[in-house]
This record gives structure tokens, C-alpha cells and sequence, in this order.
């Protein structure tokens, strides 16, 4: 259950959506609920938690410094407007710490609110339905595609149902770890970290019995990082094409480290995982034999705004 602060029954909240994600920690702040809503602020801090959690699952205490960071600034700016509502939600990175970790509980303590750590397969489910509240539901058959810092949630189905899902363990901060560790990009790597990928994929996807033509969506950071990329940050393109990514890699020096001039329209820090986004979003066309890629806003922060106003509105009937 999402704790929403007292407000949230009314139809112009001041709503902080707070996506505590394994690259990267992002503040929405809105008035008013999901596409009728004004944005009023956002803000984001490259925390990469899922990097500095040892194999017990406690967090480096540099690690730790940075996200309280973050949470404070967080704290300050739904202060500054007012926030009368407030969400919280943890994916991947968060699954993987002890229950000793301490972490959560000061968050929870600076943030101001509970902070629901989902399941693989609720990530997918909210994505899902925050993917078709922005874009409607399917008529016929659709493939969703999240792809964060610590997994990738894949969401098959039709019209209103998620038919099958699975979150995988892996994405673009994972990924940079197993296959570009010194961030140097080399074509041969990338090659076969993109086959490696893709036969994940398409094993799952053969489970699904998903089928060629398929409608397939990008719901997250991942992708729009790409769209931007290939078309010089162009961000009203809404599609992304096999041929585009193809184009954007081979110009990519081999055998050299990657540096803000071969990504000069994603955000600083994102350009040390920039190529196992290109190389996990390729294996996603390799996978489904799409042409291209619708891409959306974060189906995860807005399925996860749905599933908070359902709880309230409820409580408020109840």
C-alpha cells in the first residue's frame, strides 16, 4: 500500500511522486492528479545504489551519504511547494538490501513518508498501467518495456490485461558493470553483449508466445536517453527506430573512452552508461524483429500516481 499524506482525496493535490530507482533518485512535483495535473518541479540525483551494495546487502557509506543528499534536497523542494501529498516507491536496488540496512528508515525518516518497495512483478504492473493511461489501452496486443538501473520488466498483453510478465535482473547500470567496466566502448563488446541480451529476451519472450508486429513500448529513462541521442536531442520524437540506434553506434570511436562530446545531448551523468543502454535497447529490437519502438514518459511513476489515487479515492468512499 502507498501511505499518502492527508490532501490526497482532494482534486488538486500537491503531489510528489518520488521514483527511488537503482541509477537514479527522481522528484515529480504536480498539482493535481496524473495527465490533468501542473507540473510544478522535478529534480533528479544520480545515486547508482545498486553499485554500492556489497553482497550482503549493505550500503557503502558513500553510497549512503549520497542518497540521504538527495532526500534532503528532495525534503527542501516539496517543502518550498507545499506538497500536501506524497509517494514513494523502490525498485530493484532496494530488493536486494538486508533486512539490517538502515538505509530505508532514514530515507523514510527524511523524505516524510513510507516507501513501498515492489516486487518484480508489481514494477511491471505499474508500468503497465501507467504506460496505458498515457497512451490508452491496446486494441490489440502490446509489449512493455521498462528498463532501469538494476532490472528490466517486460509486460505482455492485451486490451485492459497483462497477459505475462517477468523483471529480469539486469540494466543499464549491471550491464556497464559485466560488459563496459572501464567505460571504454569497443565494438566487438558491445556486439556480443547485445547477443547475450537479446537471447535473454527472447527466451522470455517465447514464453509469452509474443508474436511478430507486435506493438512494442519503451517506458522509462533508458530509452528517451537513446531517442535523444540518435536525433541530436530531439525530444518530441515519440519513435525509435533499429536503423537510428545502427547509424548512432557506428559512429562511436572503438577501443576509446567515452566522454560527453560522443553523447553531447543526455545528461553528464549519464554518459558512463550510455553505451549498455544502446547495447540493451538494440537487443530489445533483436529480440521482438521490430521495425521501431514507441518510447513514453516513466509508466512506473505514473502507474504508481494511479495506483496511490485509487487507494485514496477508496478510502475516502470507505
Amino acid at each position: 500500500m502507498f501511505e499518502l499524506l492527508n490532501g490526497a482525496g482532494s482534486n488538486r493535490p500537491r503531489l510528489a511522486v518520488i521514483d527511488l530507482g537503482s541509477n537514479s533518485f527522481k522528484l515529480r512535483i504536480s498539482e493535481g492528479w496524473g495527465a490533468d495535473g501542473r507540473k510544478l518541479a522535478d529534480d533528479k540525483a544520480t545515486v547508482r545504489l545498486i553499485d554500492g551494495i556489497n553482497e550482503n546487502g549493505i550500503v557503502n557509506p558513500t553510497t549512503s551519504r549520497s542518497a540521504l543528499d538527495a532526500a534532503s534536497r528532495f525534503a527542501e523542494l516539496m517543502q518550498k511547494h507545499g506538497v500536501t501529498s506524497r509517494i514513494a516507491v523502490a525498485t530493484q536496488a532496494f530488493r536486494q538490501l538486508a533486512a539490517n540496512e538502515p538505509l530505508i528508515e532514514q530515507l523514510e525518516r527524511t523524505l516524510g513518508v513510507k516507501i513501498r518497495v515492489v516486487s518484480g512483478t508489481d514494477e511491471a504492473e505499474l508500468c503497465w498501467d501507467g504506460v496505458s493511461e498515457m497512451m490508452g489501452q491496446p486494441t490489440t496486443a502490446r509489449l512493455v518495456i521498462d528498463l532501469g538501473g538494476g532490472s528490466l520488466q517486460m509486460i505482455y498483453g492485451n486490451t485492459s490485461e497483462v497477459g505475462a510478465s517477468v523483471s529480469l535482473p539486469f540494466g543499464c547500470v549491471t550491464w556497464t558493470r559485466n560488459h563496459f567496466p572501464d567505460n571504454t566502448f569497443r565494438h566487438s563488446t558491445f556486439d556480443h553483449a547485445v547477443k547475450e541480451a537479446s537471447k535473454k529476451l527472447r527466451s522470455e519472450l517465447d514464453r509469452f508466445g509474443f508474436q511478430l508486429g507486435t506493438e512494442t513500448v519503451g517506458a522509462s529513462g533508458a530509452f528517451r536517453a537513446v531517442v535523444e541521442s540518435c536525433t541530436q536531442g530531439d525530444r518530441s520524437t515519440g519513435k525509435l527506430e533499429t536503423a537510428m540506434i545502427s547509424k548512432f553506434v557506428s559512429k562511436l570511436r572503438s577501443d576509446q573512452t567515452l566522454s560527453e562530446e560522443d553523447f553531447p545531448h543526455v545528461s553528464q551523468d549519464r554518459v558512463a552508461i550510455m553505451p549498455a543502454c544502446l547495447c540493451l535497447v538494440s537487443a530489445v529490437f533483436e529480440a521482438t524483429g521490430a521495425d521501431f519502438v514507441l518510447v513514453t514518459k516513466s509508466g512506473l511513476r505514473r502507474g504508481a500516481e494511479l495506483a496511490a489515487r485509487k487507494e485514496s479515492v477508496n478510502s475516502v468512499l470507505s
